[in-house]
């Protein structure tokens, strides 16, 4: 099989945000009738935004909270490296 072309239009639109996935693809049945669909490819977009707003929203918290977890991890490594050193010095005092 090939891919030839059909002489028929597409069109599609997607999220470009991180962690907002959202596509919707609209194809002309035959040439020429994706100008008749212009108006509800309109309202198609325009009742996406929020639902896209949402998941950007949702995506952001979870950044968040992910960010939060890491930076208790660097906390938690960078307090048993102390703890770690504090232990050798002591060794090495008595020794």
């Amino acid at each position: 099989m090939r891919d030839l072309p059909s002489g028929r239009l597409g069109l599609r639109a997607y999220s470009p945000y991180y962690g907002a996935p959202w596509e919707q693809t609209w194809t002309e049945q035959k040439p020429g009738d994706l100008a008749t669909k212009l108006h509800s490819i309109r309202r198609a977009l325009e009742e996406a935004a929020p639902l896209i707003a949402g998941l950007v929203e949702e995506a952001a918290r979870k950044a968040e909270i992910e960010h939060q977890r890491w930076e208790a991890a660097m906390r938690e490594r960078q307090a048993h490296r102390g703890r770690g050193a504090s232990a050798q010095g002591h060794q090495e005092q008595r020794a």
